[in-house]
Formats: C-alpha cells, structure tokens, sequence
C-alpha cells in the first residue's frame, strides 16, 4: 500500500473543505445523535477545518506509534497490513467528512446512516487484519499474557 495516499486524502478533504467553504451556512451541523439528528452545531470555519485537522493528527499519531513500540520489530513483519490499516481509518474519517460538510450543503445525505456503515466497514477491515498482526504495544489484544508470549 502506497504510503502517501493516506496525506492524499487528507489533502483532498481540505481541497474541498476549501472549495465549499463560502456556500456553507454559518452555523453547521457537527454532531448527530444516535437517532441521526443533528445536536451539535459550530462555526462554518469549525465544520469545515475541524475534521480534517483531527484526520491529520491521528495520521501523525499512526506514524509515530510503530516508531515509539518497543517491539518496533514485529510490526515491520506486518508493515503492509499495518497501512492498510492507516489508509482505511483516514479514508472512512475522510468519507464522514465529505458527508457532514454535503448534509450543510443539503445534500440528500443522512449522516445517521452513513456514520455506522463507515466505522461498520472500518471494524470489518481491522478484524481482517487483526490476525497478522504480531505481538506489539498498541495494536490487536495487549493482555498481560499476549504480550508475554509470541505465539
């Protein structure tokens, strides 16, 4: 898996952010709950920068934990699971992006519904690749047992 893509999304979001911020309303929709209504709402500039500013810290974060793992070792074994991991949490948090900022927009979207296929699909894609993975700090199942032993 290409490791750029993920700063693509992240850059396609803001590109887009961009690009719509002048026909978003003052006040947009930030939150829903879980009967998909909106109840929570901030600034045009809190609706549209916020997402992508968070995308790009947890991208941040996702680099620099195999970095700061003890066991950094074991997770080259894994590498390309590792980031396809990384692409699709980025692309689902972009997706939801591009969803909340079109339901300001008014498209016929409804945040309530995508929201729980998006993190659906994610949870699919970790149990996937949960398995390959080896034995690390801050990935997969970290009992005191798990981390004692290899197998």
């Amino acid at each position: 898996m290409r490791r750029w893509l993920p700063l693509a999304l992240i850059i396609a979001s803001m590109v887009f952010s961009i690009g719509v911020y002048s026909r978003l309303p003052e006040q947009t929709a930030i939150h829903w709950n879980t009967a998909g209504e909106p109840d929570g709402y901030g600034s045009r500039a809190f609706g549209a920068f916020l997402l992508p500013f968070v995308v790009l810290a947890i991208w941040g974060l996702m680099i620099a934990l195999p970095k700061l793992d003890p066991r950094s070792a074991n997770i080259e074994k894994f590498r390309g699971d590792y980031d396809v991991l990384v692409v699709a949490v980025i692309a689902v948090m972009c997706v939801l992006h591009v969803c909340v900022l079109g339901s300001a927009l008014g498209w016929p979207i409804d945040v309530g519904r995508v929201a729980p296929i998006g993190i659906g699909a994610l949870f699919v894609v970790i149990g996937n690749l949960l398995p390959r993975f080896q034995s690390n700090f801050f990935f997969g199942i970290r009992t005191p047992w798990t981390l004692s032993s290899e197998t």
